[in-house]
């Protein structure tokens, strides 16, 4: 088998044979140190042969001697293999654009994933949390069908307070326009509701009253953060950025935003502010979160981080001991 080398040199020499040309074109295709090689050693080739025509020009016209016709076949020769390096140089820069371009994408992805799994075992490890809801823009949901479904319309979920313990665990709180609450559950074995009026739903469904939570249908659930971030890095372009610093902040913070690719569901874009060393999520921020007939963009502020006690995540908690219970 001919050598890179040896096989470089023939080209050089203009002494390719039929089967020599076919190898060299595949290695050219197949191997791209011996492209680059090749194009290194025909761009100096071709550098050497310039200046030496040059000066044989220079020589010529100073004895009015005329290059011979041989000459400039070879001059055109050369000249085609130049043209032939540059486009072959440039194959071979593209190709290690293409990959430092893979490798970086590939780092970034890796990079993302190891701060997200940072993040969810942050939350883990952190006491009960207090978040207040904010509903910052409201507009129809163009996938949702039209017409009466059947069933009640959500409760709002402006200024509702979201609880959030380890275990599946959360309290949600939303007001009503008549200054009562519709409270929904789960203290990780069972899930409840409490309406304004009537008996109490139990569920030994964790995921029964569930539903009405922004998310919850996209595998977006506000009340699992730490799963909601998993879903980020499959069905999101995920990006970190600084957050600039206020006076009241113990540490510096952070920025995770991801969009959302063609083809997922679920909210357009999340964003999560958190603090760079503890890693406390201290806001999210969901924008075109379906809910129901609409789509909400929706920001979670964190209140307070305490230990709420054993028994605030059961229905017992957030209703008159005398409430009829109602086991489905």
């Amino acid at each position: 088998m001919t050598s890179d080398q040896e096989l470089i040199s023939r080209y050089l020499d203009d002494e390719l044979r039929e089967d020599d040309r076919y190898e060299l074109n595949q290695r050219v295709k197949t191997s791209p140190q011996f492209a680059s090689a090749l194009a290194q050693a025909v761009l100096l080739h071709d550098r050497l042969r310039g200046e030496l025509q040059a000066q044989a020009f220079s020589t010529a016209t100073t004895t009015s001697e005329v290059i011979s016709p041989r000459e400039t076949r070879a001059a055109s020769s050369f000249v085609g293999r130049g043209a032939w390096a540059v486009a072959l140089s440039l194959m071979v820069l593209a190709s290690f654009v293409a990959a430092v371009t893979w490798l970086g994408s590939s780092q970034g992805e890796l990079a993302a994933s190891q701060e997200v799994d940072r993040l969810i075992a942050a939350q883990q490890q952190s006491p009960d949390r207090t978040y207040q809801i904010t509903v910052e823009q409201i507009a129809p949901d163009s996938n949702f069908p039209n017409g009466d479904d059947g069933r009640p319309p959500k409760p709002p979920l402006d200024q509702a307070r979201l609880y959030v313990r380890r275990g599946h665990q959360f309290v949600l709180v939303r007001p009503l326009p008549d200054g009562e609450a519709f409270i929904t559950g789960s203290n990780g074995l069972e899930s409840w509701a409490v309406r304004p009026s009537g008996p109490v739903r139990v569920s030994d469904d964790l995921t029964r009253f569930q539903h009405d939570l922004p998310g919850h249908e996209h595998q977006m659930p506000l009340i699992n953060i730490e799963e909601g971030m998993q879903r980020l890095l499959a069905a999101y372009e995920v990006e970190f950025q600084s957050v600039e610093s206020t006076e009241d902040q113990a540490e510096p913070m952070r920025r995770l935003i991801a969009k959302r690719k063609p083809g997922n569901r679920g909210p357009e874009q999340v964003e999560i502010t958190y603090a760079e060393q503890s890693r406390l999520i201290h806001e999210m921020r969901f924008t075109e979160m379906p809910y129901g007939p609409q789509r909400l963009t929706i920001r979670l502020t964190l209140l307070e981080q305490q230990d709420l006690g054993p028994k605030f995540f059961a229905h017992p908690s957030h209703h008159q001991p005398d409430r009829p219970v109602e086991r489905e």
